[in-house]
């Protein structure tokens, strides 16, 4: 499973990281299909060395950097249609509460579905609205 695959690598390079966007969402309950896999990271990332071993690490996967958002910082991986990362660095990394889920032997930290709401909310597209009403049923 790819979202295991790039969790253990977040953690062997020691990446603090939350799975959030569509697979949090799939995380707390709540279930509908989405190709990327949204990662929130701190912003502190951006001027790490760090960011450039995970990028190696990331094309030994065939993952190359398909798009540079500097004013939402954010970027995107993609190593085929079906297959694409997205890290989005955020200054509030460290205030998002967290939900612990365990697959397999990984154990995975996701945005809490609460702060998941709140972070969707600042974004109010239709899939993201849709989201929230799925959210707000299972947590109120």
């Amino acid at each position: 499973m790819l979202l295991l695959q790039l969790l253990s690598l977040f953690e062997k390079e020691g990446i603090e990281h939350l799975v959030s966007g569509g697979y949090a969402l799939c995380l707390s309950g709540a279930v509908r299909p989405t190709i990327d896999i949204d990662l929130l990271v701190p912003t502190y990332l951006l001027q790490s060395e760090k960011l450039r071993t995970l990028e190696w690490n990331l094309q030994q996967l065939d993952f190359d950097l398909h798009i540079e958002e500097s004013h939402s910082e954010k970027k995107v991986y993609k190593k085929n249609l079906n297959e694409i990362l997205c890290l989005h660095f955020d200054r509030n990394f460290s205030n998002y509460r967290t939900k612990s889920i365990r697959i397999q032997s990984h154990q995975i930290e996701s945005i809490h579905p609460k702060d998941l709401i709140l972070l969707k909310r600042k974004n109010p597209s239709e899939q993201n609205l849709e989201d929230i009403r799925a959210l707000e049923v299972l947590y109120g």
